[in-house]
């Protein structure tokens, strides 16, 4: 237990990206106050919600209960993402693991007036990647690997409804 916990400090504290991040943080959120107080919800942000809003990913998860705030969180990024020029609307795209998750955070952005961001869910992404590659593969008229992809597909498919 003692170790776990001298590994965490080492880990947190003396890494210079972590400390380097969390020195800059302030400055940042000092920055954007009147942005998170105001501008996003009606309630403002946690302390917590505002450092992953700034936390600077490539790819970020948001894993909470219901009724935590996952999906202002997720909207005060897309916001502040905008807002600092970091990213623009096209360039952001939000996956959700369901159909009503995906409507509801469409139906958000879409009262902050961002029709830009794309909002999809995981099995629409995997769809359009799959039509993708069946689309490419049929313009090259090889038989082979079309019946191998197909086959391919099919046991992926036989797996995702075995586990549902």
């Amino acid at each position: 237990m003692a170790q776990e916990t001298i590994k965490n400090f080492v880990r947190t504290y003396l890494d210079f990206s972590f400390s380097l991040f969390f020195t800059k943080s302030k400055k940042i959120l000092k920055e954007y106050q009147t942005f998170f107080d105001e501008k996003i919800v009606k309630n403002p942000l946690t302390y917590r919600q505002r450092i992953s809003v700034i936390l600077d990913e490539k790819r970020n998860l948001i894993v909470a209960g219901a009724g935590t705030g996952k999906t202002t969180t997720i909207l005060a990024k897309v916001l502040y993402l905008i807002e600092s020029k970091k990213y623009s609307e096209d360039e952001i795209l939000l996956l959700a693991f369901s159909k009503t998750a995906k409507e509801e955070m469409a139906e958000r952005l879409e009262k902050k007036s961002l029709q830009k961001v794309k909002v999809s869910t995981i099995v629409q992404v995997k769809q359009q990647l799959f039509w993708q590659k069946f689309s490419i593969l049929s313009s090259q008229k090889n038989t082979l690997k079309m019946k191998y992809f197909c086959w391919h597909f099919q046991r992926l498919l036989k797996k995702k409804w075995q586990k549902d």
